[in-house]
């Protein structure tokens, strides 16, 4: 009886009021986001005050490279899944697939540690360290998809509660081994089994709580979905490459100290990004809602209006950056960072640029114009392999801030002409 009382009493902490299922789910995914954006800036604060600065750089293109291949494992099939109302396709289609594409993933990095080790560019340990930080968001990508079927009945709350759970578990478990004397590679071990122990309990305690059907898996549904969401795949992780593209050209044409004096200036970079989303979130509806409805004015006022609002808060933060960012930066990561401030500058400039084209990305798919998005970013993508190597190996740490900041502003321009051309076109009509 005491097993069963436990299990409900933690039930309870899940299941809520259905008046309040709102309110929850935006103040649950709002802690789930934060978790998720700074997780790496706090592991980093840890490693730079308990190991070495080699330790920082070898984290920081660890976690970039983890990153990518977790999106890519992702597959972009979390609001195809969550839109999917009819349910035509089941929830294990959707489980099998993921399980397809988190495997593919995994001995796709698997080889290119291989062939990297094997040719001298990365030591065996460095290559434990990616594949065991790739490992860990390996456990996102699954437990994404079945946050989906929660957040398809309704219940984004309830995903947004185990994501947040598990993040802060599994994070702050890192930190406290760092903290204990541990290694990076021992830590992230930890980290491992701290996320997925929490991955299955929580799993396991809400599963029940759904109503999901248990049908026999379609292969041809499963197929469908590998094509539909391919696509969705390159879309998204090309993002997230350009998200993350110097450290690839510093990882390829740098050094790890390098890495690491990136990796400390490019923590608050994601802070436009993080304010703004905050602010635009609550109206994609409204967006979604005027453009179907022909208020192309209206729609047109509250795009460009959000787009002001992200300029000024670029403006507020890289001036705030400049003149308090370095010197807290540096007491965190205990290393002089004081001459970078022209890099750090450009820096923040790119990130507010980037949230700008995060946000544009938004109106664009509403007026079904969403090609344009994966070809800027292909486009951008063949750009930075063009200059990348160029900008870091002859300006180190400011042509990697360059990098970033040229290739956000190209994919700018881009949305910029294709969202006023699109409008337009429509408010013409009205």
């Amino acid at each position: 009886m005491k097993g069963i009382s436990m299990r409900e009493k933690l039930q309870s902490f899940f299941i809520i009021d259905k008046n309040k299922v709102m309110s929850s789910s935006v103040v649950w995914n709002t802690l789930a986001g934060l978790l998720s954006a700074g997780q790496s800036a706090l592991i980093l604060i840890f490693i730079s005050r308990n190991l070495t600065i080699l330790d920082a750089g070898m984290f920081v293109i660890a976690f970039a490279i983890a990153v990518l291949a977790s999106t890519i494992a992702r597959y972009g099939m979390r609001n195809y899944q969550v839109t999917d109302t009819t349910a035509h396709i089941h929830f294990r289609e959707y489980l099998v697939m993921r399980l397809i594409i988190i495997s593919g993933t995994i001995v796709v990095i698997v080889v290119f540690l291989t062939i990297l080790v094997t040719f001298g560019h990365y030591s065996p340990y460095m290559a434990f360290v990616i594949g065991g930080l790739t490992l860990y968001r390996m456990i996102d990508a699954f437990e994404d998809v079945h946050l989906g079927v929660y957040q398809q009945q309704g219940r984004l709350d309830v995903g947004s509660k185990i994501m947040t759970i598990r993040l802060l578990l599994s994070t702050l478990s890192i930190c406290l081994s760092l903290h204990l004397g541990l290694g990076l590679l021992q830590s992230v071990g930890i980290g491992i089994i701290v996320s997925i122990v929490t991955a299955v309990v929580l799993l396991l305690l809400t599963y029940p709580l759904f109503r999901i059907a248990t049908t026999k898996v379609n292969r041809e549904k499963i197929k469908q979905l590998l094509i539909d969401g391919f696509p969705l795949c390159i879309g998204l992780s090309l993002a997230v490459y350009v998200g993350n593209v110097p450290k690839y050209m510093i990882d390829a044409f740098g050094n790890v100290e390098l890495q690491a004096h990136f990796g400390f200036l490019m923590m608050p970079v994601f802070v436009v990004l993080i304010l703004s989303n905050f602010i635009f979130q609550p109206i994609i509806k409204q967006l979604g809602d005027g453009w179907n409805q022909g208020e192309y004015s209206v729609f047109a006022t509250k795009v460009w209006r959000q787009c002001y609002v992200i300029c000024g808060l670029t403006i507020v933060v890289t001036l705030l950056g400049i003149f308090l960012g370095l010197p807290i930066l540096s007491l965190l990561y205990q290393v002089d960072l004081h001459m970078h401030k022209l890099e750090f500058g450009m820096l923040l400039v790119g990130g507010g640029i980037y949230a700008l084209a995060t946000f544009m990305a938004i109106p664009i798919t509403i007026i079904r114009k969403q090609s344009i998005i994966a070809r800027g970013h292909v486009v951008v993508t063949i750009l930075s392999l063009i200059l990348g190597g160029y900008l870091v190996k002859s300006f180190n740490l400011l042509g990697a801030a360059l990098l970033y900041l040229v290739l956000n502003s190209i994919l700018v321009s881009v949305f910029t002409f294709t969202l006023f051309r699109g409008i337009s076109k429509k408010k013409v009509l009205e």
